[in-house]
């Protein structure tokens, strides 16, 4: 039997502060800030709150 482990990966990925800051640019970043509330969030996934709920 596989370890559960077994998918985790011990790379160590660098991000560079370019790349943590894209997400949060433009014109997305208006309406999803970093912290979003459920109906944020249930509306960037297109699905209901109830899902996000769920």
């Amino acid at each position: 039997m596989p370890s559960p482990w077994s998918a985790i990966s011990t790379r160590k990925t660098r991000l560079t502060p370019d790349e943590i800051a894209r997400p949060f640019d433009g014109e997305l970043s208006q309406r999803f800030p970093p912290i979003v509330s459920p109906e944020q969030l249930a509306e960037l996934l297109g699905k209901s709150r109830k899902t996000v709920y769920d």
